[in-house]
């Protein structure tokens, strides 16, 4: 079950969220995790800011925060908190992750991205941090996890083109295109 909260008023796209959702899925299924509830929050740059601070001790924004429930070192290791999903299903809760839009669309521009593109891949770099991977851990973890997030954003960009920098050039100026 993906939840998804959205406090940016400018990062308003149904179709868009849609197929974050569906990326997301993908991401959980692959890993044998579709069972479990994740939660995800757009916000700004001063919200990410306060739970880098009070989580990180690190007073400055940043693009995304996961926060993950597992207290094992894999997913069957954990079965503590469980939801109810509007399919009358029974989903353990893997975690949260929060995006800054603002600061997605700060880096999207450093890094000649469309702005869907940065958050499809802060959505998925968020995602894989859930699911136990961690490029903080040395270099192996960091090839691994950067390995399968580049193959995530390629495959989330093949079904979706039209995110692409060099088709969608002009969503950074306003919010994602409604595609």
């Amino acid at each position: 079950m993906i939840e998804i909260r959205n406090e940016q008023e400018i990062f308003d796209n149904p179709l868009f969220m849609d197929r974050i959702t569906l990326l997301m899925r993908k991401i959980l299924s692959d890993h044998k995790a579709e069972k479990y509830s994740v939660s995800l929050l757009f916000c700004d740059n001063s919200t990410i800011e306060k739970l880098n601070s009070l989580y990180r001790g690190k007073n400055t924004p940043t693009d995304v925060l996961s926060f993950s429930l597992i207290e094992g070192e894999t997913l069957e290791d954990f079965s503590q908190i469980a939801l109810e999903g509007e399919d009358g299903e029974i989903y353990e809760m893997l975690g949260d992750v929060v995006i800054s839009t603002e600061k997605a669309k700060t880096q999207a521009l450093e890094n000649n991205f469309s702005w869907e593109e940065e958050i499809a891949n802060l959505v998925i770099h968020g995602t894989l941090h859930l699911l136990g991977y961690d490029h903080e851990r040395g270099p192996e973890d960091e090839k691994i996890m950067f390995e399968k997030q580049d193959s995530y954003l390629e495959w989330f960009l093949s079904q979706y083109p039209e995110y692409q920098a060099k088709a969608n050039e002009s969503s950074l100026s306003e919010s994602p295109s409604k595609t």
